[in-house]
């Protein structure tokens, strides 16, 4: 089964005194099958993705806010895809980002990646068929 999602516009939950940044990226889930459809709007799940970074990874990374923002986005979008996948989504998905990479480079180049606002894709979940 086909699921779509689609990300809508990024906010910042940074809590006073966080060593850090917080973003959250809401985004939707619907069957494909549904796109279009009557029954779309009842079929679509709404979710919380939250990706956190500690002030320490950010420094090295050197790169603007709006950027770092798209690859926080990428980070977790990858990490929420594989979720889909496997069929273990949850309404929230938290990301903390610690020791993502220890290059101390930013591990994505982050023009090559698109806005999450509106940013849609279309994930293939996987058979749990499992033997006893």
């Amino acid at each position: 089964m086909k699921k779509t999602l689609k990300f809508q516009i990024p906010k910042d939950i940074t809590r006073a005194g966080q060593d850090g940044i917080a973003i959250l990226f809401p985004f939707t889930v619907v069957n494909s099958s549904f796109i279009g459809q009557p029954e779309e709007m009842r079929e679509t799940e709404h979710h919380k993705l939250i990706v956190e970074i500690g002030e320490s990874l950010i420094e090295p990374w050197g790169i603007s806010r709006k950027e770092l923002i798209k690859v926080l986005f990428e980070i977790g979008r990858r990490e929420i895809e594989k979720k889909v996948q496997t069929r273990d989504l949850k309404d929230e998905e938290k990301i903390p980002l610690s020791t993502y990479n220890t290059k101390e480079t930013c591990p994505f180049e982050p023009s090559k990646i698109k806005d999450p606002d509106g940013y849609q894709i279309e994930v293939e979940e996987i058979s749990k068929i499992g033997f006893c």
